[in-house]
């Protein structure tokens, strides 16, 4: 309401111009280009979704400095922590894809155990169901006592085990690894020993970890990693 015709205008044609420019490269697929006025963006992206039956969200975050839900940006935290489907989320230490087709030869799934963990991992897993491609299962024990009790890392090795599907163990080369410290330093860690090209993140969404995005640990993965992270929420469907 502040703002004048001739300012919104000018707005409007802005993004219509650079949705064009985008478009541009874009072939062999159908799309739609669209602007929508609105100063509540998270909400309108959202609600964006739930009308188009969206599979998936793509989102971009430019922050490169701190962990913090300000660094991540409060958009991209209220939609991760809202959607119903998937979010696909490109880093600014991301680099530019090659051109022509897309696919994830080495995919990192970490996990917390919650309850939508096998949704996550089935993601994680049919992704990875191209040819020579590697999954690879992660749980990060932290330094308090869980991490003392006895035989808590084989704890964790049979419950990463059990998220693969004995259907799917005939065809999935899948590596299960627990990391012992703090979770984003474990999955940053491991993501880069492995050169990993896409991470995804099974968690509930009022689980620890997701609770944690205004803290840091979710923000820290989505802002360090050098790939792309998938983050898969409790209630989310699983058409991605």
């Amino acid at each position: 309401d502040v703002l004048s015709g001739p300012a919104l205008d000018s707005i409007r044609h802005t993004g219509e111009r650079d949705l064009e420019r985008i478009s541009g490269a874009i072939s062999g697929i159908p799309f739609t280009r669209r602007v929508i006025d609105g100063f509540e963006s998270a909400t309108l992206i959202l609600d964006e979704a739930v009308n188009t039956n969206a599979d998936l969200i793509v989102l971009g975050t430019s922050c490169k400095h701190g962990f913090s839900e300000t660094s991540l940006g409060a958009r991209t935290a209220e939609i991760i922590g809202s959607a119903s489907c998937p979010i696909l989320t490109v880093g600014p230490r991301v680099p530019a894809p090659p051109e022509g087709a897309i696919s994830f030869q080495r995919i990192l799934y970490a996990t917390d155990f919650s309850s939508p963990a096998r949704k996550a991992a089935a993601i994680a897993i049919g992704l990875g169901h191209v040819e020579g491609a590697k999954v690879y299962l992660c749980h990060v024990i932290g330094k308090k006592e869980e991490s003392r009790k006895p035989g808590c890392d084989e704890a964790s090795f049979a419950s990463l085990r059990a998220l693969v599907p004995e259907e799917a163990k005939s065809w999935c080369s899948a590596e299960c690894v627990v990391e012992h410290g703090k979770a984003a330093e474990g999955i940053l860690g491991l993501a880069k020993r492995v050169n990993a090209d896409l991470i995804v993140l099974g968690a509930h969404k009022h689980s620890y970890w997701l609770s944690l995005i205004h803290s840091g640990i979710v923000a820290a993965v989505l802002v360090s990693a050098q790939c792309p992270v998938l983050t898969v929420a409790g209630g989310q469907n699983n058409g991605a």
